[in-house]
């Protein structure tokens, strides 16, 4: 990814992060690499371990950054779940698939909306 690509990547998941925290998630892990892809933040809320994706998009693009979670990304956060529930021994724990879609508006404050415990592709 080129550099601009992924500081704007990385930038997303700092709000991402922050956000979370503030609602009282614990933020395990960010940017974990696996053979299904990256996870973007790893966090715990009470028993539960959420895997979270992070979408950024600017307004004047005119999409919802949600929208980017098509049948094959949502197949591949699940498979990136599994897989690190295995390497973690957690396969009978409590977990979740959350996303946190943030728009970058021009003079505007972002917008960051939290779609929790998603299943299934852009419904929601």
């Amino acid at each position: 990814m080129p550099n601009k690509l992924r500081q704007l990547g990385n930038d997303g998941e700092d709000v991402a992060a922050s956000f979370l925290s503030r609602l009282g998630y614990l933020i395990a892990d960010r940017q974990v690499q696996t053979p299904f892809g990256e996870l973007d933040i790893l966090a715990i809320d009470g028993n539960e371990t959420v895997f979270v994706e992070v979408k950024f998009r600017n307004a004047l693009e005119g999409v919802y950054p949600e929208q980017s979670i098509t049948q094959k990304k949502f197949k591949c956060m699940v498979n990136v779940a599994e897989f690190l529930l295995a390497k973690m021994k957690k396969e009978e724990s409590p977990w979740r698939l959350d996303v946190v879609a943030i728009t970058s508006f021009p003079n505007k404050p972002q917008e960051i909306v939290h779609f929790k415990a998603i299943d299934e592709p852009c419904r929601f």
